[in-house]
């Protein structure tokens, strides 16, 4: 189990608003991440899907099959309505044998029905983060391209519920988010942490100084980086923080 994702996972449960929304567990790093629930429970595979239980976990079934992909780079459920359920496609563990996904899903019934919300170039998604109080408000961390620069990568806002989307952080073809977080208790604190990554079959490169932690205190509109209290990065972190704090 990776600590770093275990955490990210149980603070986005913790702080929702259903209250059985216990935790999130990362048993696979690389391919498998549960939201757990008391009765009802969403599990994602990087390359196999999404399902969920009804009934604690004694069966499961396969909710997201029909779909343009079966590659899962994040699930996240709205606090205020957890049968708004968003699913941003494309595994974000960049490996050799990495699947790529065609963008963003959203479902307003619990994963009943789903409808493709756009940014299909993004091809991997590391993180979704929504509003807790509006589920119309969703930000979407982009990693883009695993192995080529592409555009349609940096942090995405809407304000509609995926009618349109705004990129509100970016800073090259070459940088993506590596994760992204939404302060539960003041929303207009964000957090993303920017990395330049790209695979090649025999190498990858990976870091720049350009990258790191950066932070939004208007709701996602508006970026800063942290710089006065942070090393420079070096490498990816998949807990948003994008450099090393430096002893004070």
């Amino acid at each position: 189990m990776t600590p770093g994702r275990h955490s990210k996972a149980h603070s986005r449960a913790s702080n929702g608003a259903a209250s059985d929304l216990q935790t999130w567990v990362d048993a696979l790093p690389t391919s498998k991440a549960c939201r757990e629930t008391q009765t009802s429970s969403t599990s994602q595979l990087a390359s196999g899907g999404l399902w969920k239980t009804v009934n604690a976990g004694v069966t499961w079934k396969p909710i997201f099959e029909r779909q343009g992909t079966i590659s899962i780079g994040d699930i996240a459920l709205a606090p205020s309505n957890p049968d708004v359920v968003w699913v941003g496609t494309g595994e974000s563990n960049v490996s050799n044998s990495v699947s790529f996904g065609d963008g963003v899903y959203k479902s307003n019934d619990g994963g009943k029905t789903w409808q493709h919300m756009g940014l299909k170039d993004t091809e991997h998604i590391s993180a979704i983060a929504i509003h807790p109080q509006n589920p119309d408000i969703v930000y979407v961390g982009a990693l883009g391209h695993a192995f080529a620069p592409n555009d349609e990568r940096g942090v995405f806002m809407t304000t509609d519920g995926g009618k349109t989307w705004t990129k509100t952080l970016y800073i090259d073809r070459e940088h993506g988010v590596s994760d992204l977080e939404i302060d539960p208790t003041n929303p207009n604190i964000l957090y993303a942490g920017m990395w330049s990554f790209e695979r090649k079959p025999w190498t990858h490169r990976s870091g720049s100084e350009k990258g790191g932690l950066f932070r939004s205190i208007d709701g996602g509109r508006t970026w800063n980086k942290l710089t006065q209290r942070f090393a420079e990065v070096t490498g990816q972190d998949r807990r948003a923080r994008g450099a090393q704090p430096i002893q004070m």
